[in-house]
């Protein structure tokens, strides 16, 4: 009888085990970060000539742009946030910033919501944490041209 219990106790750890190992590796292959999502949009013979972000909040009624053309703001905008952390989605989400990638070879889109929710070229993601990225857009303030609704 004993052996009986022994058996169901250890055949509970290993499924307790094998699950959760399960459950860390969807995890794992669910999250990403900007780094990868950026070095997997360009190709390395991609040069960025123009960056262009429409903040537009119906809400609020307010409509802004800019265009960054300078190479130290565009890196500045492509680089500072590489550490931020995503988790893919599958949901479409209303978008407040709407950024154009201009490059020697093609266009780009990132559509990025107040919530931490992001569209990059078509993919869904949730940012895990401070929006980085919302956070250098805002720096760039002087940029800002204010448009009509």
């Amino acid at each position: 009888m004993d052996r009986m219990k022994n058996k169901r106790w250890i055949f509970a750890v290993i499924f307790l085990f094998i699950f959760l190992v399960i459950v860390l590796l969807i995890n794992q292959w669910s999250t990403t970060t900007y780094e990868e999502v950026i070095n997997n949009l360009f190709s390395e013979d991609e040069d960025i000539s123009e960056i262009y972000i429409l903040y537009l909040n119906t809400v609020n009624n307010e409509e802004k742009e800019m265009r960054l053309t300078n190479n130290d703001e565009i890196t500045k905008l492509i680089e500072q946030p590489l550490k931020i952390k995503f988790k893919r989605k599958r949901e479409l989400f209303n978008s407040i910033y709407f950024m154009i990638i201009k490059t020697n070879k093609t266009r780009y889109t990132i559509n990025i919501q107040d919530n931490n929710h992001l569209n990059i070229d078509g993919k869904y993601y949730e940012i895990l944490g401070r929006n980085k990225l919302i956070d250098v857009i805002e720096s760039n303030g002087v940029k800002w041209e204010q448009t009509d609704l």
